[in-house]
């Protein structure tokens, strides 16, 4: 028989010098799981973006030095198919406009929209040579993309060619967008975990009357699932505050790409879980048991399940699952079907991962813990996602077929 391990690491790594402020081995993994999630989310979006390869106001940095670049180079064949393609009282207006004077509100949605047209309808005339110059950057892209798909980035692509020092490219576009919504997700996660773990598994009255243990986040008590409906917050205002700069956004869209990134957050913050030895199993003689020395909740140092390192590779096979769908069904493509599975998958395992964790929350109940009550919502809603989206389709797929 195997010895049980022992298991009673520091939980702090070093001590910051002067400060005398300690560095957690969990402080570390949750940042770190924030960070590597950011590039992840980056890497996401980037792909979402080459999807649909429109133009906004914001990203055409100025409008003036566009016109005269476009006036310079207006024999070019992709940039004359674009002018031939336009209204001719747009294309005189563009002729004849004085680059001393600011460009209006109604000149900018008059070119941005027929931009937009252009990529998406751009006439077969042009040689396919020109179409293509930027493909070799799109092989290294989804290959779920049609055609038309590759021909509109391929437009998109040669647009910011043609105007770099006045176009926002979509990369650039990309980290603007992840930086702020990671902004909001952290500070989301932080103030709603506290909160969280305050409501669900703490005496609310003690913190009424002891206000400034709230703000003692260091010392442990983070809820999941708190973290999770704040960030649902965040996302709406966030979508609230960016609805000019990104008009075919929702929530749902929203939980889609950062489903990955969180997964991934979450592999993380179970490991930091495991060395501040919290979060424990119960007891159990079972082979992958170990011996906590020092749990925070307390306890006997009896040998138990590492339920903090179950559900961290639980939570990474719904990385790989969510990574899978898409990567090779493009499931992004279709909104709510990773937003589903996340939901489903992760509370779903996190509810029969709460049978071997210990009691956690100071209101106990006979057969459900606390966990496992507030996953079922999210099961639920995982479920509902699902089938509301897939009746969607299949009725817009209808209203298609009579159309036509």
């Amino acid at each position: 028989m195997l010895a049980a391990i022992y298991w009673n690491p520091s939980r702090d790594i070093f001590t910051i010098p002067l400060l005398g402020r300690p560095i957690a081995w969990y402080g570390v993994f949750f940042a770190l799981g924030f960070l590597i999630g950011y590039f992840i989310l980056l890497h996401l979006f980037r792909g979402y973006l080459l999807s649909k390869p429109y133009f906004l106001k914001s990203d055409i940095k100025d409008y003036a030095r566009f016109l005269m670049t476009l006036r310079n180079k207006q024999n070019h064949p992709f940039l004359k198919g674009f002018l031939d393609s336009i209204p001719v009282s747009l294309r005189e207006k563009i002729q004849s406009w004085d680059l001393r004077v600011s460009v209006d509100e109604s000149f900018k949605s008059s070119l941005l929209d027929s931009l937009n047209k252009y990529m998406r309808d751009a006439p077969s005339k042009i040689k396919a040579k020109i179409q293509h110059e930027s493909l070799p950057f799109l092989e290294k892209q989804s290959r779920s993309l049609s055609e038309n798909d590759k021909r509109s980035i391929s437009f998109r692509l040669l647009f910011e060619k043609f105007f770099p020092e006045c176009l926002v490219d979509l990369s650039q576009r990309a980290k603007n967008f992840t930086e702020k919504l990671t902004v909001y997700t952290i500070i989301a996660t932080i103030i709603g975990a506290r909160l969280g773990h305050i409501l669900f598994y703490e005496d609310v009255l003690y913190y009424l009357t002891h206000p400034v243990q709230i703000l003692k986040t260091w010392e442990g008590g983070l809820a999941s699932h708190g973290g999770a409906m704040a960030i649902a917050v965040a996302f709406v205002i966030f979508i609230k505050k960016q609805r000019k700069n990104w008009p075919d956004l929702s929530v749902l869209r929203l939980i889609d790409l950062v489903a990955i990134p969180t997964c991934f957050a979450a592999v993380l913050i179970r490991i930091g879980n495991f060395f501040n030895q919290e979060i424990i199993g119960r007891p159990t003689s079972f082979f992958l048991g170990i011996i906590f020395g020092d749990p925070m909740e307390g306890g006997a140092a009896v040998m138990r399940h590492p339920a903090q390192l179950y559900e961290s590779a639980l939570y990474l096979v719904t990385l790989v699952v969510l990574a899978l769908l898409v990567r090779n069904q493009n499931a992004l493509k279709f909104r709510g079907r990773v937003s589903g599975y996340f939901f489903i998958l992760v509370f779903g395992l996190r509810f029969f991962v709460e049978y071997i964790k210990e009691e956690q929350s100071v209101h106990a109940m006979s057969y459900l813990n606390m966990g496992q009550l507030l996953s079922i919502p999210g099961v639920l809603l995982g479920v509902c996602i699902l089938m509301y989206m897939r009746k969607k389709r299949k009725n817009r797929s209808k209203l298609a077929e009579s159309s036509s």
